[in-house]
């Protein structure tokens, strides 16, 4: 991911230089891209910006769905989910009327995660499965996964933990044949979650800790922090408070290297939970 991250910048500046409109829109696509494999959202943020800003201009109907459904991807994960609703909703029209049935796919499922969080249930189920039908038609295994670990999400918020758990398996199983790490992190997660709600932690803490190592192997520092904290909850959860205070502050160094106050204020929290118990 770094070297995809250095390789689109130099395609960037080359394309910049020669006034090449379409090799500098691809370039800003391919580093959007690396930006979000690798957490650095603010980045991809602005990156997927510009792209849908010189995509407008020149009126490049594509470009602009697929910025937008960059930029709803990455507010989704910030937990921005007002913005993934304003980016998402007027898109799903465009991307249908260009037939992008991908882009349609991808912006239905981000649509209805947003829908989920705020607690809108019914409109969130009727957009995953909408987006998932679609990934299945186009046999897109890649949207498939995505699709079948949102609708599973869904179900874990409405506490049918045995229907996420089965949906979230088969987006894992998918996500491992396809052997992608940047595919592979959010089932992880999520089965994790699952686990945890289920009070079995012996296997919570094995998929965060896969979760670990994915994020890891994607230099995603974001996600390397949010995988320790969401150890330290498990081993808080297993009165182990010495290895909750440990995996706190791994996490809280993390948090303050790459400058995110909403998340070193998470590891403070669980670092005092961990040192209440000592």
């Amino acid at each position: 991911t770094v070297k995809a991250e250095s390789a689109a910048k130099q395609a960037i500046n080359i394309a910049k230089k020669s006034r090449n409109y379409n090799g500098e829109v691809l370039g800003l696509l391919r580093l959007t891209q690396a930006y979000q494999f690798q957490g650095k959202y603010e980045e991809g943020i602005e990156t997927a910006q510009k792209y849908l800003q010189i995509s407008r201009q020149n009126k490049f109907f594509l470009g602009e769905v697929s910025a937008s459904s960059l930029l709803s991807d990455i507010y989704n994960k910030l937990g921005n989910y007002q913005k993934v609703i304003a980016v998402a909703q007027p898109y799903i029209i465009q991307a249908r009327k260009i037939n992008q049935r991908d882009k349609e796919a991808q912006l239905l499922i981000n649509l209805g995660n947003a829908y989920r969080v705020i607690g809108e249930y019914t409109k969130s189920k009727e957009l995953i499965e909408q987006g998932l039908k679609i990934a299945r038609d186009l046999k897109n295994p890649s949207l498939e996964l995505i699709g079948l670990n949102n609708l599973g999400s869904y179900y874990s918020s409405i506490k049918d933990y045995q229907k996420a758990l089965e949906l979230t398996q088969q987006s894992l199983k998918i996500a491992k044949k396809l052997e992608s790490p940047p595919l592979l992190i959010s089932p992880q997660f999520s089965l994790g979650d699952i686990y945890g709600n289920l009070g079995d932690y012996q296997k919570s803490g094995d998929y965060y800790q896969q979760a670990l190592t994915t994020s890891q192997k994607l230099k995603n520092r974001r996600r390397e922090g949010i995988a320790l904290l969401t150890l330290a909850s498990n081993d808080f959860s297993q009165d182990k408070p010495q290895k909750t205070v440990e995996l706190s502050q791994q996490a809280l160094a993390i948090f303050q290297e790459i400058k995110v106050p909403r998340l070193q204020a998470s590891a403070h929290r669980m670092l005092s939970f961990g040192y209440g118990e000592l």
